[in-house]
Formats: structure tokens, C-alpha cells, sequence
């Protein structure tokens, strides 16, 4: 673990952080990664992404990812936002399928993998 609900994430044959927000609903990654790394987004359905502190994104493009996070190791589709704070942010869509518990009574950065 990385500090605060950061989490080392393999893409693409790099290592980035990603922010475990259980409160997003979908999985995201910053337009500046997706063109740093040469991937080739696609058109989906315009989603428009609320974040915490008020402000909002319209999100027009989507990622197909191989993604490693602890042990697992699976393909995912990400959303692709022009500005985010950090790299990659991983949803409560990616979290739950891939069974992820984060036991707040043990540590706040308790992160396990069913």
C-alpha cells in the first residue's frame, strides 16, 4: 500500500496508483495516461461523472485494459476523463467483481482480495 487507499495498478507493463474510491461507481483513467501509454480509447455513451468536491466530467470515451491489482489479474473497461487527480480510479464496478474488502476496523488501508 501506497498511503491512503492508493494502490500499485500494472497497465500496460507500468506500475501506476490508483485511488480505491468505493464511493464511484465506475472505474475511470485520466486522458494523459491513455495517451502517455499509446492506447487507443473508443466512443461509448456519454456518461457524466460527479465528483465529491462539486465538480463534474462528461465522459465520451472508454478504455479496454489488462489490469493487475494484488493477485488478480483481469481485462476491464475504463472510463476515460480528461483531468483526474490521480491515474486511475478504481470503482465500486471493479471492486466488487473483483471482490475487494477494505476492513475500515482493522486499518483504513486494509485492502484484501477474495
Amino acid at each position: 500500500m501506497e498511503g491512503p487507499h492508493l494502490l500499485p495498478v500494472g497497465l500496460s507493463g507500468r506500475v501506476e496508483r490508483a485511488l480505491s474510491d468505493n464511493g464511484a461507481c465506475i472505474s475511470c483513467v485520466s486522458q494523459d495516461l491513455v495517451v502517455g501509454l499509446g492506447l487507443c480509447p473508443f466512443k461509448v455513451s456519454p456518461c457524466r461523472l460527479n465528483f465529491a468536491g462539486g465538480g463534474f466530467f462528461l465522459s465520451v470515451h472508454a478504455v479496454m485494459v489488462s489490469l493487475r491489482v494484488g493477485p488478480m489479474a483481469f481485462r476491464w473497461r475504463l472510463r476515460v476523463v480528461d483531468r483526474l487527480s490521480t491515474s486511475i480510479i478504481l470503482g465500486r464496478d471493479l471492486l466488487s467483481a473483483g471482490g475487494v474488502v477494505i476492513d475500515y476496523a482493522v486499518s483504513p488501508t486494509s485492502i484484501q482480495f477474495r
